[in-house]
């Protein structure tokens, strides 16, 4: 059977009440099935005094604040956390070495050098003071002996 022809008005507006009644009744049974088989209403109280934690309502303007606040606070518990860890790891370990600290000469070499670099890097950057540099005179480099070209072919021919 051919289904009889409908005007513009039927389809547009036809369809749709149709449509919007169908959903009218389909929600209606949905309710009265869900009253029928869940019987249990909860009984909620409102407590004085308890407020949400976000406190977005109460005091918007600081909620970024308190966010990075709480963030900072479990960073600060995180590192915290990580260097007790640390702590109980090392425990375990029995090996500890003693480090001696380097002699005074050595010292007074490795400022020196440094100080040295620290003129040399001034240099580049075109600060440099034109005074010279004042030297340690008590760092003391050994003496030895200079071994020359002449002594050097001396020495390898007399050990043949």
């Amino acid at each position: 059977k051919a289904m009889p022809s409908r005007s513009w008005s039927e389809l547009s507006t036809g369809d749709l009440q149709r449509h919007s009644s169908r959903c009218a009744d389909l929600k209606k049974d949905r309710e009265s099935y869900h009253s029928e088989v869940f019987t249990f209403k909860p009984k909620l109280n409102a407590v004085p005094g308890v407020q949400s934690r976000l406190k977005v309502r109460s005091d918007p303007s600081n909620y970024i604040s308190r966010v990075e606040h709480e963030q900072r606070m479990a960073q600060r518990q995180q590192i915290k956390n990580a260097q007790e860890m640390l702590e109980m790891e090392l425990q375990e370990c029995t090996f500890q070495p003693r480090i001696n600290d380097a002699p005074a000469y050595m010292k007074k070499i490795a400022h020196s050098h440094k100080r040295k670099k620290m003129t040399e890097m001034a240099m580049m950057k075109g600060s440099f003071d034109t005074s010279s540099p004042e030297w340690d005179s008590s760092v003391s480099v050994p003496y030895h002996a200079k071994i020359t070209h002449k002594t050097v072919s001396q020495n390898s021919s007399s050990n043949f």
